[in-house]
């Protein structure tokens, strides 16, 4: 998959994880949003770091390969 592509498809992640922590909101829906908080917020969290770490360049690509002592 192109580098592109996967950023498109991680900053949808990253909005769609925001519109889920916001839908109980959004929704009046209260009692029941835990669960929508929790993912919402992985999804976002995921998304934005993986997103940022693509197109800043920050990973080191000797991070997978060393090991912790």
């Amino acid at each position: 998959m192109h580098k592109p592509t996967l950023c498109t498809l991680l900053y949808i992640g990253l909005y769609t994880g925001i519109a889920l922590f916001l839908f109980p909101y959004v929704a009046g829906r209260l009692s029941s949003a835990a669960p929508f908080l929790v993912g919402g917020a992985l999804l976002a969290v995921v998304s934005g770091l993986t997103r940022a770490c693509l197109q800043e360049g920050d990973c080191d690509p000797r991070i997978h390969t060393q090991r912790i002592p």
